[in-house]
């Protein structure tokens, strides 16, 4: 089972699950802003966690349908920051993260959104 950050997440991911629906990329999305808005305010003088809420909240307009311009897709830099230090110090901020890069790189490619590699890329951090 995925682990939410906050009760409402994680209550929408259990009733989802217990309904045989499976979870969406908009799902992982926010599960991802749950996690950096959390470490922004344990440190708030960090820069980087306002980079990564930045980016999140891009991807998460592009798949709601809410944005429609893709042109800053390439400079998305999730899986940098995942696999660039948070990797050994915050195992699930990163998770979350490379989920949501695998969302960016999809979105990119102009590939179907597949909630499969998600959950892959959830399975390979520890």
């Amino acid at each position: 089972m995925f682990k939410a950050s906050s009760p409402v997440l994680k209550l929408r991911m259990m009733l989802k699950e217990s309904a045989g629906v499976g979870l969406q990329p908009v799902d992982y999305l926010d599960e991802a802003l749950a996690l950096c808005r959390q470490r922004r305010r344990r440190f708030p003088g960090a820069q980087m966690y306002s980079a990564i809420e930045n980016q999140l909240n891009y991807l998460r307009g592009l798949v709601s349908g809410k944005l429609t311009d893709r042109s800053r897709l390439r400079d998305i830099a999730l899986d940098r920051f995942a696999n660039g230090g948070i990797d050994g110090v915050d195992a699930i901020f990163a998770r979350a993260l490379k989920n949501a890069a695998h969302i960016g790189h999809r979105l990119e490619g102009d590939l179907p959104l597949d909630t499969q590699g998600l959950r892959r890329a959830a399975r390979r951090v520890r």
